[in-house]
């Protein structure tokens, strides 16, 4: 006897069709993401690694007695990176040795981390997975492709700037969760954010007004107590000569140009004049926007708002201390990541809106073609830019013994190979 499938059960068919499909638009950018990056590892420091990593065993290896001491006193450029050096002396302590190809790809997968950090908060109201899904489509294409490359298969910027947007996000969304073992989780994320970045400080004030609001103040005492030790070790034997300096003046330019850097398509060695144009339009666009949506999106998705307001108030940090160097950094591909977070939590608002009208039912589509070529274009912008960068690598080690007396980070380089702490690969001394 053959049985005839119900109603019930070919929706059910359908519904699981639908979300497979709406799955694999989401995996195919996430794929080619880190296919591009993999297959571009090199086991070679760049820039602030040759202090940041090297520097660091280094220096570890020298003492004989407080080493963990020196563990929070450390700093790079005014900075104390404590989840960067566990990861790197964890690497060190189980192989003997670093390995920046592993370092790098430890990194990277904080991208991954961050998507699935955006999903939890994604139209939390919403019971139909597949259409949750495939709205789900334009985050995945503005989060997974390589405007950002600059912080990307760089052993020391992608164990920074990725994890500390992983960490600020996590516990601010647990902390939206009101229970307790939410508020441990969050406070557990809290002490990660603060050791990831120097921004991560900011996560404090943003997590006390989330439960002032909310009057759950026995909670709030919690997360002041945490917070202060955070801060007591932050402040620990912290040398502020190191630290950046104050600018004479705050420029509102760099804001916005920081804000709207998601358009400037990365190059090496330089800037797209067209950046410097559309940036800060677009940077004040996204400042609009937001200041028009921002009481709508407080009440459809409270995570998603405070962590509107930890983007900005990192820009507007970032900004009083970055400021002197120029309008131009303000467009450098390692600040990418939070102009391109703001579009995926302005789409937020909208994915969250009926949909049930013509215009409305429009806007999907539209978005996801519109985010499928964004993402592309940066893809290819991306893969040249590494490509070139990794070209430099290879050159400036090929010539490490010429280089070598002139160039600082080589010096650090020599002594952590005579204490066996990195070798370079290959033919390159």
């Amino acid at each position: 006897m053959i049985e005839v499938e119900g109603p019930k059960a070919q929706v059910a068919a359908s519904q699981r069709k639908k979300a497979f499909v709406a799955f694999t638009f989401i995996a195919v950018p996430g794929i080619v993401f880190y296919a591009i990056l993999l297959t571009h590892l090199l086991d070679l420091p760049l820039q602030d690694d040759y202090v940041a990593v090297l520097g660091f065993l280094v220096r570890m290896r020298a003492l004989e007695s407080g080493k963990v001491s020196y563990f929070f006193m450390a700093q790079h450029n005014g900075y104390k990176l404590l989840f960067e050096q566990s990861i790197v002396w964890l690497q060190y302590s189980i192989w003997g040795h670093v390995d920046f190809r592993v370092l790098c790809a430890i990194g990277n997968s904080f991208v991954l981390l961050l998507a699935v950090v955006l999903w939890k908060m994604f139209l939390p109201g919403e019971e139909d997975l597949a259409l949750r899904l495939k709205r789900f489509i334009p985050v995945a294409w503005l989060l997974f492709q390589l405007q950002y490359i600059e912080t990307l298969n760089w052993a020391m910027a992608s164990l920074v700037n990725l994890p500390v947007l992983v960490f600020s996000f996590s516990s601010i969304f647990l902390l939206t969760r009101k229970t307790v073992g939410a508020l441990l989780g969050s406070l557990l994320f809290l002490i990660g954010a603060v050791a990831s970045s120097g921004n991560g400080l900011l996560l404090i004030p943003i997590g006390a007004l989330i439960l002032a609001t909310a009057r759950r103040f026995r909670e709030l005492a919690g997360w002041l107590a945490v917070a202060c030790g955070c801060i007591a070790i932050y402040a620990y034997h912290y040398n502020s000569i190191s630290s950046p300096g104050v600018p004479h003046h705050f420029n509102p330019l760099f804001l916005l140009g920081f804000l709207g850097n998601a358009l400037e398509i990365p190059v090496n060695n330089g800037f797209l004049v067209l950046g410097v144009l559309v940036c800060p339009l677009f940077g004040l666009f996204l400042c609009i926007a937001f200041s028009r949506v921002a009481r709508r999106q407080l009440k459809m998705n409270e995570a998603a708002f405070y962590c509107v307001i930890f983007i900005f108030t990192t820009a507007v940090a970032v900004t009083g201390m970055r400021s002197e160097m120029g309008f131009r950094q303000s467009l450098s591909s390692r600040y990418g990541m939070y102009s391109v977070l703001l579009l995926i939590f302005l789409w937020f608002v909208v994915a969250g809106e009926d949909s049930r009208t013509p215009r409305r039912k429009a806007m999907l589509p539209i978005a996801i073609s519109a985010t499928a070529l964004f993402c592309i274009t940066m893809d290819i912008a991306g893969h040249r830019y590494i490509v070139n960068r990794n070209r430099e690598l290879i050159q400036d080690m090929a010539s490490y013994r010429e280089l070598g007396s002139q160039k600082q980070g080589f010096l650090v380089l020599e002594e952590s190979k005579r204490l066996g702490i990195y070798e370079a690969p290959g033919q390159w001394p």
